[in-house]
């Protein structure tokens, strides 16, 4: 959503006839692909097919939101206060793939106390608006949901790697123009989201981060 967003509606007005289905995630993302049924795959860098061109779109790191009137968000987000929190999470399709922070989490050492499977990452404010619950999320989102959205954002406790979003498209369809032109533009707004973001203070890390552990 991130991705495409912004690139899209300004796509609509250099290219007004030009038509796009917005499919949601599943786990048959390659399948898909190769079938014919999706010409682009915007998904992150390691569910991508080697047998295929793309390129990395970006790269985001994750962070904890909440509502901005849970007592929780104006404390220090500590790793201990984090786990004994209800937490907002995102699997997607009828598959339930997980998203790569539910993933990681589901290897450490202690679980959270997970209280609402949200169908897309978009949905995810929904269930926290109003609510003690906290959810983490990438960057990106989260920044641009803080800013019309009474949430607060505050540094993950821990380090998560990072995720690399790219797109991916066809084989038989690299000398498309249409297909070049729109991961073109695609790219281009990553990279002007990019600049955006960087001359936005990042949050405040309220103390050092604990290393998490991978069973």
């Amino acid at each position: 959503e991130v991705a495409l967003a912004r690139t899209l509606n300004d796509i609509q007005r250099d290219a007004p006839m030009m038509r796009f289905e917005v499919q949601q995630i599943d786990g048959q993302l390659v399948e898909a692909l190769e079938r014919g049924l999706v010409d682009i795959l915007i998904t992150i860098d390691y569910a991508m097919s080697a047998d295929h061109p793309s390129q990395i779109l970006f790269q985001d790191d994750h962070v904890v939101v909440g509502w901005e009137k849970n007592p929780v968000m104006h404390e220090p987000m500590t790793r201990d206060l984090y786990f004994a929190q209800p937490h907002v999470i995102t699997r997607f399709g009828r598959g339930r793939v997980s998203a790569f922070e539910d993933w990681f989490m589901r290897r450490q050492k202690k679980a959270r106390r997970v209280e609402i499977v949200a169908p897309t990452f978009v949905s995810v404010p929904s269930f926290i608006v109003g609510t003690n619950r906290i959810a983490t999320m990438h960057r990106r989102m989260a920044t641009r949901m803080a800013s019309v959205l009474p949430l607060i954002v505050k540094e993950v406790p821990m380090d998560i790697p990072p995720i690399r979003e790219a797109i991916q498209w066809h084989l038989s369809n690299n000398n498309d123009p249409a297909i070049r032109w729109i991961v073109e533009r695609l790219c281009a707004g990553a990279a002007e989201e990019d600049r955006q973001l960087a001359q936005v203070p990042s949050a405040p890390i309220e103390q050092d981060r604990d290393h998490a552990e991978i069973s």
